[in-house]
């Protein structure tokens, strides 16, 4: 059975830039503490928005030889209007180094503060971690956002993550001489 981290934080925040596109995060660093501060990008119409990548989650503590069974992510958000600002790119990377699925929905971002959720206890985003990966302070997820309206904004107020994993059980083995 999985035990998990429980929602840990991410400590480092940046922007960089995905070619060709125009919108840039503001404030990135806002989106690392659950707070009314937020991550904001600027984002023109039929256009995507810069990377937001949130790294280095805090205290991470699992135990030695687990398995990781799965990974969610928890993004607060929400738009300036509706129907305009949906994910373009969602993926876990290590070191801006992006793997696995991309976890993007087409669905639009509500104008008012939303709670969304990315995979879940059994979804490694179409690969595999070990705690090396997981535990390393690149470690973090790449968000981009798509514009189909006009120019407008997109709201990040905070990002977690949660590592499942299983844990090794040792059982002890009596050898008799």
């Amino acid at each position: 059975m999985s035990e998990d981290t429980g929602w840990l934080a991410f400590t480092e925040a940046t922007s960089p830039n995905r070619a060709g596109e125009d919108g840039n995060w503001d404030d990135d660093e806002d989106a690392l503490i659950d707070n009314s501060e937020v991550a904001e990008c600027d984002v023109g119409k039929d256009h995507y928005g810069d990377w937001l990548y949130l790294y280095n989650p805090s205290a991470i503590s699992i135990p030695a030889g687990s398995t990781i069974d799965g990974i969610q992510l928890m993004i607060k958000r929400a738009a300036e209007g509706t129907s305009r600002i949906s994910d373009s790119s969602l993926k876990l990377a290590i070191n801006e180094s992006q793997s696995g699925d991309d976890k993007a929905s087409s669905n639009t971002w509500p104008g008012p503060l939303e709670t969304v959720y990315y995979g879940g206890a059994e979804d490694l985003w179409g690969t595999t971690y070990d705690i090396d990966d997981v535990t390393d302070s690149d470690f973090g997820i790449m968000l981009s956002v798509d514009n189909i309206a006009w120019r407008t904004r997109a709201y990040v107020y905070y990002m977690a993550i949660k590592i499942y994993y299983t844990a090794i059980s040792f059982i002890p083995q009596i050898v008799m001489f």
